[in-house]
């Protein structure tokens, strides 16, 4: 997504126009792993995270290996 972005922007500035290209699926090589430490339990209420700090929910697109595509509502708190 840089890239296109870059390329958008240099587009732009220079004045040359883009090539359409054509989506292609990503096929996902390796598989990622976190780990997580949760030293308070904090109780998520998705409706109150809505309602008082919108901002802090992020909505993402996740595509899986059969192409199909679900919408998630991610949430970073402190």
């Amino acid at each position: 997504m840089v890239i296109f972005a870059s390329l958008a922007l240099a587009s732009a500035t220079l004045a040359v126009p883009l090539e359409r290209v054509e989506p292609q699926a990503a096929v996902p090589i390796r598989q990622a792993r976190a780990t997580v430490t949760i030293l308070s339990a904090a109780r998520l209420r998705f409706a109150d995270i809505e309602r008082e700090q919108p901002k802090s929910l992020r909505e993402t697109v996740v595509r899986a290996v059969d192409g199909s595509i679900e919408v998630l509502k991610l949430v970073e708190f402190q």
